[in-house]
């Protein structure tokens, strides 16, 4: 087969820029007849001529109108990974941003939040993409959601403003890593309590922005090296002569990973806060609902009823959660087998555990384990 000359422009130095590359580096030492060029730095932002570059196909990220209209006049085959632009008629892998968002949506609601908002940055495909899952959601639950969005570089002061004009508790969702991080410095100087008074979310799952003075940032992983693979197994084909799909690949987002920055349950009622610190803190044992009220020293029927009032949900649903939760953990970062799997998150049997996993996920828990053990790959 022809050895292919293919181009990489996009930025690495990101989290998500560093999982497409191993991506991409994992279909070319699988297809073997590839080399990989790349510009100065790595990094799209480098003063470079690409455009000229002798390549037989590009896989990069365009960030803007002008790269775009670059883009199309070039005679080979392209492949785009970035949302950075809400449309783009070149063939595409993408993140499945608007589910990222219901993702957060999500996550927030089951802590009991009641008070929403999103930080996000104008004119930019995916952050629009991630706000509008996350409204969507919390839409759904009955919930509005206050927004702000600014180009963090030239924020004059507005962001500082919106952030003491948030009612406590308020649940922050946060475009990506990167911002979230500086709006968590913001709030140490503002003295806004992280998580208590303001819980924060960020997107990429970025371990250069994971911890800061103490506080660990609870982020939503992206399927970085997936999206770099796919990327690579379309661009081959491309270059063979085949067909690009019509509409772009999207990918769900991986695992959210909870921190510190989050890691609360916005409760004001301090017998549901006992009995939800008791089900986190027990649900891997065999634990009932009877057990939930009597640590929480209240009748079950009050503790149904107070549940359904402040999460929508039961004490039962809850503790399933619970269990599900640490199940989906222990398959991304074990190597147990499903029935230790089951035993160490609270199922009475392997069978038990896949049932109740597939209705909440929608794939088996070896399915679930296959796509994101390695990292959402």
């Amino acid at each position: 087969m022809h050895r292919r000359r293919v181009g990489i422009l996009f930025d690495t130095v990101g989290a998500f820029g560093r999982g497409a590359f191993r991506g991409i580096n994992r279909y070319c030492l699988l297809a073997r007849h590839w080399t990989l060029q790349e510009p100065p730095l790595a990094s799209h932002w480098a003063p470079v001529r690409w455009e000229d570059w002798p390549v037989d196909g590009f896989i990069m990220q365009i960030n803007g109108e002008e790269m775009l209209r670059k883009a199309l006049k070039l005679s080979v085959p392209i492949v785009n990974i970035s949302g950075s632009l809400l449309d783009t008629p070149l063939p595409s892998v993408f993140v499945d941003d608007v589910a990222v968002g219901r993702l957060a949506a999500g996550h927030f609601i089951d802590r009991g939040f009641r008070s929403f908002a999103y930080l996000g940055r104008p004119d930019t495909g995916f952050s629009a993409k991630r706000k509008r899952g996350f409204i969507a959601r919390l839409k759904e639950a009955g919930f509005p959601c206050e927004v702000h969005e600014s180009w963090l570089e030239l924020d004059d002061g507005t962001q500082v403003k919106w952030l003491r004009s948030l009612p406590h508790p308020t649940a922050l969702f946060v475009y990506n890593d990167q911002r979230a991080r500086a709006t968590l410095q913001q709030c140490q100087q503002l003295g806004i309590a992280v998580p208590e008074q303001l819980a924060i979310l960020g997107v990429d799952d970025d371990e250069l922005f994971r911890d800061l003075g103490g506080l660990s940032l609870s982020s939503i992983q992206t399927p970085a090296e997936e999206v770099g693979y796919r990327a690579a197994a379309l661009l081959d084909a491309m270059m063979e002569g085949g067909k690009p799909p019509r509409r772009p690949i999207l990918l769900p987002p991986g695992l959210l990973r909870v921190r510190h920055s989050t890691d609360t349950l916005a409760l004001h009622d301090p017998d549901m806060a006992l009995a939800m610190r008791f089900i986190r803190e027990h649900a891997h044992e065999a634990i009932q609902v009877r057990d939930v009220a009597k640590a929480a020293l209240i009748g079950r029927r009050s503790l149904e009823r107070r549940f359904r009032a402040a999460l929508g949900r039961s004490p039962l649903d809850e503790i399933m959660r619970v269990r599900l939760d640490r199940a989906r953990q222990l398959l991304i970062e074990t190597n147990l087998k499903m029935p230790d799997i089951a035993r160490r998150s609270g199922f009475a049997s392997a069978t038990y555990m896949a049932t109740a996993f597939g209705r909440m996920y929608g794939m088996s828990p070896r399915a679930y384990r296959k796509r994101f053990a390695r990292g959402g790959v």
